[in-house]
């Protein structure tokens, strides 16, 4: 399993590094978000911050992962273009699944999703890219 960068410095990005890692056993490597959007100290929960216009010249895709935590802004529209331009970055998107959401052994999920638990998902369903799916959602 590569290490995982997460786009994003806000709320969401928070509670995607606390499933990733003490759930997902993901290892959370850095932090990637708009130059304009650093940090001051270009640190987020004590780790490093890049511009996501150089994430490739210190975080190359051939070695890490990324998810992009941005939430429901312009209905999901910015997440969406984030996620496009880290594929064309070449970047695999992971998705956040906790083993305690419990997920039918049938459900088929595409990248970049993130399911909260608990939420209730029922067994023959396919959740398309880039969902989030938060805690209570039936």
């Amino acid at each position: 399993m590569k290490e995982i960068i997460i786009f994003g410095t806000g709320k969401i990005a928070e509670v995607i590094h606390y499933y990733a890692h003490h759930e997902c056993s993901y290892k959370v490597a850095a932090f990637t978000t708009d130059a304009a959007y650093l940090p001051d100290g270009e640190v987020f929960l004590d780790k490093k911050v890049v511009a996501f216009q150089e994430v490739t010249n210190h975080y190359p895709p051939s070695q890490y992962d990324m998810f992009v935590a941005i939430g429901y802004h312009d209905l999901n529209k910015l997440r969406e273009t984030k996620c496009q331009e880290a594929r064309d970055k070449g970047y695999n998107l992971v998705s956040i699944i906790p083993t305690s959401t419990a997920l039918p052994s049938n459900v088929v999920y595409g990248d970049n999703c993130f399911i909260m638990p608990p939420s209730l998902i029922h067994p023959c369903v396919t959740i398309g890219n880039n969902v989030f799916v938060w805690n209570g959602a039936m």
